[in-house]
């Protein structure tokens, strides 16, 4: 009983550490860009708004990317040190 117990919880706990993995892969894909936006080429960030334009077309507007590329020139002037 407690191999067979341990063993299931055991792989339990890989599969669900293993499924969380991926989805916060999924997420740095999709969202990763934002932490390093003032190092981000102009194309990278339209590119990375035009996909997220196409996964949230319900919330964001199509001129998303834009507003990206303005958030990148205000970000550049935010102090390093908060």
């Amino acid at each position: 009983m407690k191999i067979e117990t341990f063993l299931v919880i055991i792989d339990t706990i890989v599969f669900q550490l293993n499924k969380r993995m991926e989805v916060y892969i999924e997420i740095n894909n999709r969202f990763g860009f934002l932490l390093n936006l003032e190092n981000e080429t102009l194309e990278s960030v339209r590119i990375q708004g035009k996909n997220l334009v196409e996964l949230y077309h319900l919330d964001l507007e199509t001129d998303f990317e834009e507003e990206l590329i303005q958030f990148k020139s205000i970000v550049k002037d935010f102090p390093t040190e908060c």
